[in-house]
């Protein structure tokens, strides 16, 4: 590099500092970094290992950055819907993808940013609102680490990873890693009654959906699972939790991380006793490779040998902006039923109803029947004829296979 060259990134880094300067010059620093407003000295560490101060009020609102893997699905379960002031924009788009929380709660109407970026002109946005809290997600902050530094500055601002396992490894009960997520959350929001009950709550529906697993030698596959976005139905996962907390073969005996995509004239080469349907793909459900999967389960189930149909039910979406833990849990259960029995369908729903007012108290109630409508009308635009916790069959009409409520054909 000559000395003019030198001379010149130089003077635009000067620009850039003094631009930087300007634009921060008229933020108040929130509620909770200013030790001469009387901020309390309580810490919490967050997911990034880094040291944040407790807020001494939430009075200015919270913003929450991030929604590949959303912050917002465990700050819901907490009570701050009115302190939440904004979130991602991918956050106030339509909620069909198993998200329970944007069920509970309303967010269509909230102010929002750029989705899984932290740029420039977010920060002086966010500045400029003077947010008592900011939660950001730890993938944000693995590529905007300066940008949340910057505001670190002025805000209390917590990194937090939300790609948590749901139980332990011995399936006993909630895990420590989601424990510790939750209690440190309830420290940070100055709510710990509520992270208490958070975490007696999910240990409770770990331990109940495993007291329903009994013996059985079904193999089950996962048809089409929602995995970086919609899937054919030839798309499964190798480690699917409802399978695992449920203790069902999966029929795919791989082990990778991530979809693994079967050709679909491959199908027929697994042992599958019963399909499990992922509502949320139906879109996919007119696409060739989708048509050969539905033609080979049409055949094997019309054939004259009885013994070799394949059972097909319609479970729930786990996944969406990553792995929603409610949804995940209210799938296992329905899993559990179909394959064990040993409950009353009616139990069963109330059950499942309840694993939103565990997530979300009062504004869980009704998200469970909220859903499946949904879902139902959701799935009728693709020319389907169903809903979640169908029994379900294939049938063939003008050139194409179709999913409808078994019964109804």
């Amino acid at each position: 590099m000559n000395w003019k060259t030198a001379a010149a990134v130089a003077v635009i880094a000067i620009i850039v500092v003094a631009v930087a300067a300007y634009a921060i010059s008229g933020w108040n620093g929130g509620s909770g970094t200013d030790d001469d407003e009387g901020t309390g000295a309580e810490t919490v560490t967050d997911s990034a290992g880094r040291t944040v101060q407790i807020p001494d009020s939430l009075d200015n609102g919270i913003v929450v950055i991030g929604s590949s893997q959303s912050p917002l699905r465990m700050l819901s379960m907490f009570d701050t819907y009115d302190l939440i002031i904004e979130v991602d924009q991918n956050e106030v788009n339509n909620p069909l993808n198993g998200r329970g929380y944007a069920f509970a709660y309303d967010f269509t109407n909230m102010k929002y940013h750029a989705s899984n970026v932290l740029e420039s002109s977010t920060v002086q946005s966010i500045g400029e609102s003077d947010p008592s809290l900011i939660i950001v997600s730890d993938k944000v902050y693995a590529s905007y680490s300066a940008n949340v530094e910057l505001l670190a500055q002025y805000y209390p601002t917590y990194v937090i990873n939300v790609d948590l396992d749901i139980w332990d490894e011995s399936l006993d009960g909630i895990s420590d890693e989601m424990t510790e997520a939750i209690t440190t959350l309830g420290t940070l929001l100055g709510q710990e009654d509520r992270a208490d009950e958070l975490v007696d709550g999910i240990d409770s529906i770990v331990k109940d959906i495993r007291s329903l697993v009994g013996e059985s030698d079904l193999q089950a596959f996962l048809a089409g699972s929602n995995y970086n976005g919609t899937n054919t139905l030839n798309t499964t996962l190798a480690h699917y939790m409802p399978f695992e907390i449920t203790g069902i073969n999966n029929s795919y005996k791989g082990n990778e991380t991530g979809k693994i995509e079967i050709p679909a004239a491959q199908i027929g080469s697994l042992d599958i006793d019963i399909v499990f349907l992922d509502p949320s793909t139906a879109e996919k459900y007119s696409d060739p490779t989708s048509q050969a999967v539905m033609a080979y389960i049409h055949t094997v189930n019309n054939d004259s040998d009885p013994g070799n149909d394949i059972e097909v039910r319609c479970g729930f979406p786990v996944m969406g902006f990553g792995t929603n833990f409610d949804s995940v849990l209210v799938c296992s259960y329905y899993i559990a039923y179909c394959v064990y029995g040993g409950i009353a369908w009616e139990d069963l729903y109330e059950r499942m109803e309840s694993v939103y007012t565990v997530f979300y108290g009062d504004a869980g109630e009704g998200v469970l029947d909220a859903m499946v409508s949904a879902y139902d009308d959701r799935i009728a635009q693709f020319g389907q004829d169903f809903q979640p916790f169908d029994s379900v069959e294939v049938v063939y009409s003008n050139g194409t296979y179709r999913f409808v409520a078994e019964g109804t054909a």
